[in-house]
C-alpha cells in the first residue's frame, strides 16, 4: 500500500511557519548534518521518511519561532499549559505539542524575525509566571550565535513527522487537548505580532495593544519595528537615556499611546543591549506633555542622530496609528489621583466605547452570564472568556495581566446586571409561526420555514451565544439523508437490546445533538468493539458533519481541560476510555446532567468562574464497563457510500 504524500501547499505552509537555518540540520542521534534545508527536506519530514531537527536562530541572531521543552515528569502537561497561559497573558499565541517521548513542547510563532535575546526574555518571564524553574529548556538557547562553538546554536525536532497516529509529535487542540491533524493545526496556527507582546508579562509598566489590527491601523506593527531598527545602531552607552526621552517625546507628539512608546523602549533594551529598562523615559515624558510642559521630540532626535536617521524614525512612528479609544484610556492612566479612581474612570470610558460599537447584556439564568456583541460582525463573546480579553487589548490597550482588567470586568458585570436580561439560545429556536432558527457559526443564523433556508445575521430575529454548529445550507445533500447513511453504515450486535433498537437509538441521538436545550439530562452512548472495528471513525463522522471538517475525537489529559472543553462545544467524542483516568466517570456524569461547575480562576486567589457544560458525550471502548448514565452500543462500521468518507 502506497503511503499518502503530503500536498505541496501543505509543505510550503509548514516550512514558512517553522523556518530556520537553511545550511544545516540536526539528526535524531544528536548530530549535526551540514547540508541545504529546502522544501524537499520538509517533505521528507512530513512524509515520515526522515525527521527534521531545525536550528532556529538565523542570520542577525533572529528567530521566527520559539519553544519551551517540558520533560520533567507526570505534571508535564500542566506545566506546559501554565506556560501557554502565561504567554497568552503576555499577548502571544502559543501552542502545546505532545513530544516524541513523554513530554510536551510549547511553541510561539512570530509574524516577523525577532531578536533571540528578546525571545529568551519573553520565555524566561513566562516560565517564572508559570512557577517553573529558569533551568527549563527554551529555544533558542543562546542570545547570539557568536557565543556558540560552531555558530549554529541548538536544534529542535519538529512536530508532524509522518502520520502521528499515536498522538505524539502533534499539536494539541487549545480547548480539548486532543491531538490535531497537520491540516487542522496549519488552519488554526497564528503568528504573534512582537509589538503586541508585553515583554515582562504581569510586571509590564502598561498595556500592549495590537498594532496592525483593524483598530490599531494597518501599518502600526511594521511602523514600530522600523523605528526600533533605525534607532538600534545609535543606542549606545552615554546616549541611551537622552535618546529614549527623544523617542518617547516624538511618539507622544505624533499621537501614539503610552503603551506603544513603552513597547518601543523595551524592544530597544532587549535587542540592543542595556542593563537599564528605561521605564521612566516614557511615563515621565507623557506626563510632562499632558501637563502642557515642553517636551522634545524630533528636535532631540536631530541633536543626537544624523538627520536621515531622525527622519526615518519619524516616518516610522507616524505610520503606527492607534485608535482614539486607546489614547483616551492612556490619558486617564496619566491623570492625578488614586488607582481606584483611575480604574473607575477608565472602566467608564471603555464601557462607553463598547456600547458605541455593540451591546452589553446578560442572560436570565439564576447565575447570569455576561456578554458583548459586536454590531458589525455580530459575534458574541463572554466577558469571562479569552476572546473578550483579546478585544479589550486591541481596542483599548488594557492587558489581562494588569490590575485594571479584573476591575473592568467586574465593573461591566455590575452595570449590566441592573438592566433587563436578554433571552439567548445556544443552538436552535423553533418559533410559534413554524420557523426553525439554527446557530450556524459566529454571527450567522439559518432560518428554515419548511420550504426555504435563509441566512440571517445573529440578533436580527433571535440571539445565539456560543460557537455555533458550523453548518452549511445544503437542502439536498449528495447521496441523501446524511444521518441515515451514518446509522446505516454501522453493524450492531444484539446485546441487552436488539440490533434494531440500537440503530434507532443511535439515529435518535445523532439527530438530537443540536437540540441540547430540550434534553437537560443526556445518556452517554458508549461504542464498544474490538480494535479496528471503526468505533473512532463512526464518532469522527458525526463530529465532522455537525462541527466542521477539523473536528476530531479527543483524549483526556486533565479534568480542568475536560471541563472547559465541555462548556464550549456541543459534542465531544472520547477515544479509548479503557485507559481513562479515574476522575473521568464522575466528570462524565456531571457533564451529562449539565451541573454548573465553580472553579478558581487562573492566577487569582479568591475569584471564581462558573462553567455550564451543555455537551453531548460520545465514548468508545474495547470492553463494556459500568459508566454512569451510559448506553452501550456494540458493533462495527461496515462501510460507507462513495462521497461520504470522513
Amino acid at each position: 500500500m502506497t503511503a499518502k504524500k503530503t500536498p505541496q501547499a501543505t509543505i510550503e505552509t509548514f516550512a514558512a511557519l517553522f523556518a530556520g537555518r537553511t545550511d544545516a540540520r540536526g539528526d535524531m542521534d544528536g548530530g549535526c548534518i551540514r547540508e541545504v534545508v529546502d522544501l524537499d527536506t520538509y517533505r521528507r519530514h512530513l512524509d515520515g521518511e526522515e525527521s527534521l531537527g531545525l536550528y532556529s536562530t538565523q542570520d542577525g541572531n533572529r528567530v521566527v519561532w520559539a519553544c519551551t521543552d517540558h520533560d520533567g515528569g507526570d505534571g508535564d502537561l500542566d506545566d506546559a499549559l501554565r506556560v501557554r497561559d502565561a504567554l497568552t497573558l503576555a499577548g502571544a499565541t502559543a501552542y502545546v505539542e505532545r513530544s516524541r517521548e513523554k513530554g510536551y513542547h510549547v511553541w510561539v510563532f512570530f509574524a516577523e524575525p525577532v531578536a533571540a535575546a528578546w525571545v529568551r526574555v519573553l520565555l524566561g518571564n513566562a516560565l517564572e509566571r508559570a512557577g517553573l524553574p529558569s533551568t527549563t529548556e527554551r529555544f533558542p538557547k543562546q542570545d547570539r550565535l557568536e557565543d556558540t562553538t560552531e555558530g549554529l546554536g541548538n536544534y529542535l525536532n519538529l512536530p508532524y513527522c509522518g502520520p502521528c497516529a499515536d498522538g505524539r509529535r502533534a499539536m494539541l487542540d487549545p480547548k480539548t487537548s486532543a491531538p490535531l491533524s497537520l491540516r487542522a493545526f496549519l488552519k488554526l496556527a497564528q503568528r504573534s505580532d512582537p509589538n503586541a507582546i508585553t515583554l515582562d508579562g504581569a510586571k509590564a509598566p502598561g498595556p500592549t495593544p495590537v498594532p496592525g489590527s483593524a483598530e490599531g491601523g494597518a501599518d502600526g506593527g511594521s511602523g514600530l519595528v522600523r523605528a526600533a531598527e533605525a534607532t538600534c545602531p545609535y543606542w549606545t552607552e552615554g546616549r541611551r537615556h537622552a535618546l529614549g526621552l527623544g523617542l518617547c517625546g516624538a511618539a507622544a507628539k505624533v499621537g501614539l499611546p503610552l503603551a506603544w512608546a513603552q513597547q518601543l523602549i523595551s524592544r530597544l533594551v532587549a535587542e540592543c543591549g542595556d542593563d537599564n529598562d528605561r521605564k521612566d523615559c516614557s511615563r515621565d515624558t507623557y506626563r510632562r506633555l499632558l501637563k502642557g510642559q515642553t517636551v522634545k521630540g524630533y528636535t532631540a532626535l536631530t541633536e543626537l542622530l544624523p538627520r536621515e536617521a531622525a527622519d526615518t524614525i519619524m516616518d516610522a512612528l507616524k505610520a503606527a496609528h492607534a485608535p482614539d479609544t486607546m489614547r483616551q484610556v492612556d490619558a486617564i492612566r496619566l491623570e492625578k489621583g488614586g488607582s481606584h479612581v483611575k480604574s473607575r474612570n477608565a472602566s467608564e470610558a471603555i464601557e462607553a466605547g463598547l456600547r458605541e460599537s455593540g451591546k452589553l447584556f446578560h442572560t436570565a439564568d439564576e447565575s447570569p452570564t455576561f456578554y458583548y456583541q459586536d454590531a458589525e460582525s455580530r459575534e458574541v463573546v463572554d466577558l469571562r472568556g479569552g476572546d473578550f480579553a483579546g478585544l479589550i487589548v486591541r481596542r483599548f490597550g488594557v492587558n489581562p495581566a494588569e490590575k485594571l482588567f479584573p476591575y473592568l470586568r467586574h465593573y461591566l458585570e455590575a452595570v449590566v446586571r441592573t438592566e433587563p436580561p436578554v433571552p439567548v439560545y445556544r443552538s436552535y429556536l423553533f418559533t410559534d409561526d413554524g420557523v426553525l432558527y439554527i446557530h450556524a457559526g459566529p454571527g450567522l443564523v439559518l432560518a428554515l420555514n419548511g420550504e426555504t433556508i435563509e441566512s440571517e445575521r445573529n440578533g436580527d430575529n433571535v440571539l445565539f451565544v456560543g460557537s455555533g454548529l458550523g453548518l452549511k445550507s445544503t437542502p439536498k445533500p449528495r447521496g441523501g439523508d446524511c444521518i441515515k447513511r451514518i446509522a446505516g453504515d454501522v453493524s450492531f450486535d444484539a446485546g441487552l437490546i436488539s440490533e434494531r433498537h440500537q440503530r434507532v437509538l443511535f439515529e435518535y441521538m445523532v439527530r438530537a445533538l443540536p437540540f441540547l436545550d430540550r434534553i437537560p439530562v443526556r445518556p452517554i452512548p458508549v461504542f464498544v468493539g474490538t480494535k479496528g472495528s471503526g468505533k473512532t471513525l463512526a464518532q469522527r463522522r458525526i463530529l465532522k458533519m455537525y462541527l466542521g471538517p477539523d473536528a476530531d475525537v479527543s483524549t483526556l489529559e486533565t479534568r480542568r481541560d475536560a471541563e472547559v472543553a465541555a462548556a464550549n462545544t456541543y459534542a465531544m467524542a472520547l477515544d479509548n476510555l479503557d485507559d481513562a483516568p479515574r476522575w473521568v466517570n464522575d466528570w462524565m456524569a456531571t457533564t451529562s446532567t449539565g451541573v454548573r461547575i465553580p472553579r478558581r480562576e487562573l492566577y487569582t486567589n479568591n475569584q471564581q468562574e462558573v462553567l455550564s457544560p451543555k455537551c453531548w458525550l460520545l465514548v468508545n471502548a474495547r470492553t463494556p464497563n459500568s459508566y454512569a448514565r451510559s448506553l452501550t452500543l456494540a458493533g462495527a462500521l461496515s462501510g460507507w457510500a462513495p462521497g461520504w468518507q470522513a
